[in-house]
């Protein structure tokens, strides 16, 4: 079990509420290719050890520069907030990142105006994103500045101290974000799993005889592989007024290990990509109601249309 990358007992019908599956949409993904497909990623987190390494590295970078900077002479106020401004304007960088996810995905499946739609919100809010990382090279480039000021020698130390705080710089750009957001959400997941434990299963559970059923889209293909993942997810065939019809039924989360099991097990690069993409629009029907978990504090939205996204958003911004 590994409840940071959506993995939870087969044997269980837990699954995480609503607001806490979209915490798990700020997490790092890594991007892959199937069939000459490329998978953003969706209910996975990659590289946590090297963001919260990352994370911690940052203090003692900062915190050798900060020490030196104060014996030349600078002033310690003035670069201890700008420390602490670097890491809210991480946490700002961050604060969109969720959308980026889901957008990525969105782009997948959807087609015309919808897709152009989307991309261009993405890069958007790429460009905000960026614009904070922008100014966190800027606040590192102001503390070195600070120090020269008093210094005024462009030697070996003065090298040491502008590469300490650019370092600091990268590092909270590549892992800060990644990491508090990464904890949060590893906090709010174990909560839910550990009243699921403690309610006897009565809590944060999906109904194990209400799976989420999807009609596959066959784009013109005869037959698709059955398969079962993990006995929670399935790839079925039915025979429906003379036609042969296939559907996804899935219980609670189906994560990117268990989608790439299903895509995998395709014959074809088609029904690969075909499952790839019908594949990602079930998780994101997962994302925001449909197998949702059942009976706990929050009401449960199933989502109907993709701009329902933003209301997601703003639920999180309010914790």
């Amino acid at each position: 079990m590994d409840l940071i990358n959506f993995e939870f007992d087969p044997n269980s019908n837990f699954t995480p509420s609503n607001e806490t599956k979209n915490w798990g949409m700020f997490t790092h993904k890594s991007k892959h290719t199937i069939a000459g497909m490329t998978i953003p990623g969706f209910y996975q987190t990659t590289n946590i050890t090297f963001h919260l390494l990352g994370f911690f590295f940052v203090f003692i970078l900062e915190g050798i520069a900060i020490v030196w900077s104060h014996e030349e002479g600078s002033s310690i106020a003035i670069i201890l907030g700008l420390a602490i401004f670097d890491i809210f304007l991480a946490i700002m960088a961050h604060r969109n990142h969720a959308n980026i996810t889901i957008h990525r995905n969105l782009i997948i499946f959807t087609e015309g105006t919808d897709k152009l739609k989307y991309e261009n919100k993405l890069s958007s809010l790429i460009n905000n994103r960026n614009f904070y990382y922008f100014l966190i090279i800027v606040s590192a480039m102001a503390k070195f500045y600070f120090f020269f000021s008093i210094y005024m020698f462009f030697d070996a130390v003065s090298l040491l101290i502008l590469f300490l705080y650019l370092l600091g710089g990268i590092l909270h750009i590549s892992c800060t974000g990644y990491a508090i957001f990464s904890l949060i959400f590893l906090r709010k997941i174990s909560i839910e799993h550990s009243r699921f434990i403690k309610s006897g299963g009565r809590k944060h559970y999906y109904d194990v005889q209400s799976p989420l059923n999807q009609p596959i889209n066959l784009d013109g293909i005869k037959s698709l592989r059955e398969v079962v993942v993990d006995r929670t997810h399935s790839i079925i065939k039915r025979e429906e007024e003379d036609k042969v019809n296939f559907y996804f039924q899935t219980n609670g989360v189906l994560n990117d290990r268990q989608l790439n099991i299903m895509i995998s097990n395709q014959q074809t690069d088609t029904e690969k990509r075909i499952i790839a993409v019908e594949g990602i629009k079930q998780q994101y029907l997962i994302l925001n109601g449909s197998g949702a978990s059942i009976n706990y504090s929050e009401t449960n939205k199933k989502v109907s249309n993709p701009e329902n996204i933003s209301n997601s958003e703003n639920n999180l911004n309010k914790n």
